[in-house]
């Protein structure tokens, strides 16, 4: 868990937050709804994960694959 977030500053002050990786995921006893809870998280993170690398985020890019469950893929499990 790392509470990651992702925001742009201006110089006036104000801060815009922006979609960031999910930390966690809620878990359910029904398998059916976990599965989609599953997917859904997965589907989230690999969207942020995809804008945070088009923006030039190189040097977390291993941790973003990892946290977005997209280790050993080439970025395009959920579109």
């Amino acid at each position: 868990m790392t509470s990651d977030s992702h925001g742009r500053l201006y110089k006036n002050g104000c801060l815009q937050s922006l979609a960031a990786l999910s930390d966690f995921l809620i878990a359910s006893p029904d398998p059916a709804e976990a599965r989609h809870r599953e997917a859904a998280y997965y589907r989230r993170n690999s969207r942020v994960a995809h804008q945070l690398t088009a923006k030039g985020f190189d040097k977390f890019t291993i941790n973003m694959t990892l946290h977005a469950g997209l280790a050993g893929t080439d970025l395009t499990l959920y579109k």
